[in-house]
């Protein structure tokens, strides 16, 4: 074996056998463990040096947390239904120093990834206590998948390889290797059905209306959407429980307050006459202590939360018929499916609950999600489901199409942070969280919150009919850049820069274009440009620097934020870089004479 593998099962008698093969421009390894006992977990360890580290990348990463730990440090834990097991260290030229992924992605594990100070190498430990196999199963397989930057293999112990003689292994960079690290999860896992049009602009209630919303009211900024162009609205909370009540107390009783809604149906169709599709807002699970489902089945919940507990075959039932009813008999185009990370913390069963035909927890919420999505798929096999961060790991998203940065409202940092991890291991239409703004404070400032969400699909919720005029051209704008310039922006290369800075510099390219959003750095040096470069200033009223290696003629026209025209002319593009004076979040369109 090229890495030195420790695998350490549990029970310890247990017979490993590893074969190595090459795939996804990484080395796989399979692990098979058999046994005369149920296998119920197992501990991965292997080294490389340390090396030129400079940070690393997880999907549950916070945003200033990218440095290398220690191995100490304690682990980081992934499961079913919070990120993926994938970790990502990179060099400081972006490129790839070691990338790791495991394929099983709905056991809980413990990812304890740092640097051994003691042997100066880089440990790679991954344990689970509970593998995702059927209970009492003999027999459990699992795939590794490493691509690190060197074929160096002393072990731990011996004297390390000095760092200037390592052969490089490949040149990927990082985000390379972990869009490869995800398609290897995801080769085992079932895909879901996506439509074009589940990256259509998307108008969301929720930041605009929180849960007062009235269905003449939402009808209204319909209009106003469409005409922005948002195809897609998304009907949040508050559309449910009884008159009166605006919390959680009836959480579970899915069926529409007749103060709001008193024709849902009639609702839902009117917004197809306006030429948008319709989603609701839902939570399987949520039991508020007021509802009709509590009095039923209140016995029934997780020890750990609110939530019922659907390793009861009677609970996971009445969930799955709650939510697909409210799509079935209203006539909706998807759902928004919420609370999905709130099973969590359950898997001890009390020894007064019988009744369960699971004992995990995760196989049960599995079983309910794959048959939801099922019967969603039978309405329409383009269906939108929507889940939202930290439930994006390759085993969970097979039951939906869409996908949205988690809860940041007006935080343009989190959404494009959020959004471009999103992007890197996920196989869904990516969603910002909804845009949302002040209509006092000037159009350069709330075009922030569209410019670093450049790579996704836009949610949008604010009051059409009370933000700025301006405002409003700057939505429409940015609006139908980002739809018309889809495969550019969302289905092309993808080349996040300077993780460490939280994505500085962001470039999606094919073919014909390239677009570079600059959201810190002022000196963009292009390398082989396509015939039209388009250059976003994501910062400030500071200009801009653009260079190349190949001299070129170009015409450069300048757009503002609400994409006005504001200065054409002819420039020249060498070694010695050119001014390029690009309004705050404005952009630079340039045609190269090539």
């Amino acid at each position: 074996m090229k890495y030195d593998l420790t695998i350490t099962p549990t029970p310890e008698k247990a017979e490993v056998s590893v074969t190595v093969r090459e795939d996804h421009g990484a080395d796989i390894y399979d692990i098979t463990i058999t046994s005369d006992e149920p296998v119920t977990g197992v501990k991965i360890t292997f080294h490389i040096p340390a090396g030129d580290i400079a940070g690393r990348w997880f999907p549950r990463m916070k945003m200033f947390d990218k440095g290398v730990h220690n191995s100490w440090e304690g682990a980081t834990w992934t499961n079913f239904t919070g990120g993926a097991p994938l970790v990502s260290f990179y060099r400081s030229d972006d490129r790839n120093r070691l990338t790791a992924a495991l394929s099983d992605c709905k056991a809980a594990w413990a990812l304890n990834i740092g640097v051994d100070d003691r042997t100066k190498c880089l440990e790679f430990i991954a344990e689970t206590k509970k593998v995702s196999t059927s209970s009492e199963s003999n027999k459990y397989t699992l795939s590794l998948f490493i691509d690190a930057s060197t074929t160096d293999t002393s072990p731990v112990g011996s004297k390390l390889c000095d760092m200037t003689t390592m052969e490089a292994r490949n040149e990927r960079y990082w985000w390379e290797s972990v869009r490869a690290a995800s398609d290897f999860m995801a080769s085992f896992c079932p895909s879901h059905r996506l439509p074009d049009f589940a990256s259509d602009p998307v108008f969301s209630s929720w930041y605009s209306f929180q849960r007062g919303i009235f269905d003449d009211k939402v009808l209204e900024q319909c209009r106003m959407a469409y005409d922005l162009g948002c195809r897609t609205l998304i009907l949040d909370d508050g559309w449910h429980s009884t008159p009166g009540v605006e919390d959680y107390s009836c959480a579970g009783d899915w069926t529409p307050n007749r103060d709001k809604f008193p024709d849902m149906k009639g609702f839902v169709d009117k917004v197809h006459a306006i030429g948008m599709r319709a989603m609701l807002w839902i939570g399987p699970g949520p039991c508020g202590d007021a509802s009709k489902l509590s009095r039923l089945y209140g016995d029934k919940k997780i020890p750990s939360g609110w939530v019922l507990d659907p390793r009861f075959p009677e609970v996971r039932a009445r969930m799955t018929e709650d939510v697909c009813r409210a799509a079935e008999k209203y006539g909706f185009d998807g759902l928004k499916i919420d609370f999905l990370d709130s099973f969590q913390g359950g898997d001890v069963i009390p020894e007064n609950a019988d009744g369960r035909d699971y004992l995990s927890l995760t196989d049960a919420v599995d079983d309910m999600a794959r048959l939801i999505s099922r019967r969603l798929s039978e309405i329409s096999p383009d269906f939108l489901i929507e889940y939202r961060q930290n439930y994006t790991g390759p085993a969970i998203m097979a039951n939906a199409n869409m996908i949205r940065v988690g809860d940041c409202p007006q935080d343009y940092l989190t959404n494009r942070v959020g959004s471009i991890d999103l992007r890197l291991h996920t196989h869904a239409a990516v969603h910002s969280d909804m845009v949302q703004f002040n209509p006092d404070e000037p159009v350069e400032v709330s075009a922030l919150q569209m410019v670093n969400i450049l790579f996704c699909t836009p949610q949008v919720s604010v009051m059409f009919d009370q933000i700025s005029p301006e405002q409003r051209e700057m939505l429409k704008f940015w609006l139908n850049f980002m739809s018309d310039k889809r495969d550019l922006l969302q289905k092309s290369e993808l080349m996040p820069h300077r993780c460490d800075a939280n994505y500085s510099y962001v470039t999606a390219r094919n073919n014909e274009e390239e677009l570079h959003a600059m959201y810190s750095e002022r000196l963009l040096m292009l390398d082989k440009p396509r015939k039209r470069v388009y250059i976003v200033n994501g910062v400030d009223r500071k200009p801009l620097y653009v260079g190349s290696n190949e001299k070129a003629a170009a015409r450069c026209r300048i757009l503002d934020c609400t994409g006005r025209e504001v200065k054409n002319e002819t420039i020249t593009i060498d070694c010695s870089p050119a001014r390029v004076d690009v309004p705050m979040c404005g952009m630079a369109v340039i045609d190269l004479v090539i």
